[in-house]
């Protein structure tokens, strides 16, 4: 009777030993499974309830062993420890779903800084986009959309030091609208505005995107062609008064849209600073206006007189 009861009692307690050891090994592999898996793993009972199947094997067959019929009954206090176990084993699993609590919440942390990150970056990428925009408002001519004074400056004199390293010419255009002024007193501001506007639009439509166009003045407009040198300073002026008499024939306007121009040549090899460039083109466009009024002043048939004021502007504003 006793060698049976303690032959039962180690069977019993072998069964115990494999089914910790099968709860250990299957724990393990969950949790190597959940952390392959990751987030993916929405349910961790999907892997604890095949352990508890597993474990429950031995255990139901160790209770049918000590209470089946015709077998050896073992003490209550054995039984008990036997079921001690058991339930400890149970417990122990619950470690498990935890880990894997604990895992998702790391990760689910580790996700809300990410995203934090990823709003700090953005806007940092705003703030950085609205300066880029100030600074652009603050080089930019807030009517024709061109460059202001400060933006010739700053662009101008990046062009000459690099025209001065690589030794290249550059051409400096001034050119303004004719007749601002009487514009302004005779048809009012809005109508000045709108000659501005299309007197910038030709100036586009004339020199290249790479070219640095600018409004220095009320109808003062200063223009760095950096590809271009002063061989090709007459055809820049044609094509200005060219695109002048074109936009006078497309569209009717009480007056003549015209612009005069000079221009001025930067020579590397005897360098000066934008402003004196501005100062002779300025100097070279005034005397091609002056030249221009004393054309006009001399007497010349009506129609002539009409292809000139066509051409290159008239003094006198169309009642």
């Amino acid at each position: 009777m006793a060698r049976g009861l303690q032959a039962l009692q180690s069977e019993l307690y072998m069964y115990v030993i494999c089914a910790l050891t099968i709860s250990l090994v299957l724990q393990l592999a969950t949790l190597l499974f959940f952390r392959k898996l990751g987030l993916s793993t929405r349910k961790p009972v999907i892997w604890t309830a095949p352990a508890l199947l597993v474990m429950a094997v031995p255990f139901a067959a160790a209770v049918f062993q000590s209470t089946g019929p015709g077998r050896v009954h073992i003490p209550l206090a054995d039984l008990l420890s036997l079921l001690g176990c058991f339930f400890a084993t149970l417990v122990s699993l619950a470690l498990v779903p935890v880990a894997y609590l604990v895992i998702i919440s790391r990760k689910t942390q580790n996700g809300h800084e990410k995203e934090i990150q990823a709003s700090l970056q953005e806007e940092i990428a705003q703030r950085k986009n609205a300066e880029e925009q100030l600074r652009a408002l603050s080089l930019t001519d807030e009517l024709t959309g061109l460059y202001n004074r400060r933006g010739l400056l700053t662009m101008g004199e990046h062009q000459l030091k690099l025209a001065r390293r690589n030794k290249r010419r550059l051409l400096l255009m001034y050119a303004d609208l004719d007749n601002m002024k009487r514009i302004n007193d005779k048809f009012g501001h809005m109508e000045g505005d709108a000659a501005l506007i299309e007197a910038a639009d030709i100036l586009r439509q004339v020199f290249r995107e790479s070219d640095i166009i600018a409004r220095i003045g009320g109808d003062e407009f200063v223009i760095l062609a950096v590809e271009s040198d002063g061989s090709q300073s007459n055809a820049m002026i044609n094509r200005i008064h060219q695109r002048c008499i074109l936009a006078n024939l497309r569209k009717a306007r009480p007056y003549v849209l015209a612009m005069s121009a000079g221009s001025a040549e930067f020579d590397p090899g005897q360098p000066t600073t934008l402003e004196e460039l501005v100062a002779q083109a300025d100097r070279a466009m005034y005397a091609e206006k002056q030249k221009r009024q004393r054309r006009h002043s001399s007497k010349t048939p009506a129609n002539q007189q009409a292809a000139l004021d066509l051409a290159y502007g008239s003094d006198k504003i169309a009642s």
